[in-house]
């Protein structure tokens, strides 16, 4: 006896599951807009990041903003910032080493007013956790999830 072949006795719940699958994409998309992407625009705002707010917070939670990456193929969900279209993203998000000026010169740069600040050395600046997911937003991805599958993908 086949067990999944053409007549075995589970023929229509691998036809079943292949449309699923086959659908997953789709709902990936769906949970990407409306549960992932507003949780990573409220870890930015928790994050304390206050530079780059528009440009940084755009790639990291708006699809199809500059720098925004998002990859939804075979199942699987990416979604990250390129670095490379936003270069100041790699610091506010992965943090930068301390560093200080060359004998005999200073480091000029401007606080949240537009005020030159004139220094030697600055410290390291800590990473922001900006992409994960809470127990409430995995709780409401499964519940789309479990919806999903209840009305037939």
């Amino acid at each position: 006896m086949l067990v999944n072949g053409a007549g075995g006795p589970f023929t229509t719940e691998i036809a079943q599951l292949k449309t699923e699958v086959a659908n997953l994409d789709a709902f990936l998309d769906h949970v990407a807009d409306t549960i992932i992407y507003p949780a990573l625009a409220r870890n930015y705002d928790q994050s304390g990041l206050k530079v780059h707010r528009g440009v940084v917070k755009a790639a990291v939670s708006k699809r199809g903003a500059k720098g925004n990456v998002i990859e939804i193929r075979n199942g699987h969900l990416t979604i990250s910032v390129d670095t490379a279209a936003v270069p100041e993203a790699e610091w506010a998000i992965n943090g930068r080493p301390g560093f200080q000026a060359k004998r005999g010169k200073t480091l000029r740069f401007f606080d949240d007013n537009g005020k030159p600040i004139f220094a030697k050395r600055v410290k390291a600046a800590r990473p922001h956790e900006v992409f994960h997911l809470n127990d409430g937003d995995i709780a409401k991805i499964q519940a789309a999830a479990v919806e999903w599958v209840e009305n037939g993908g």
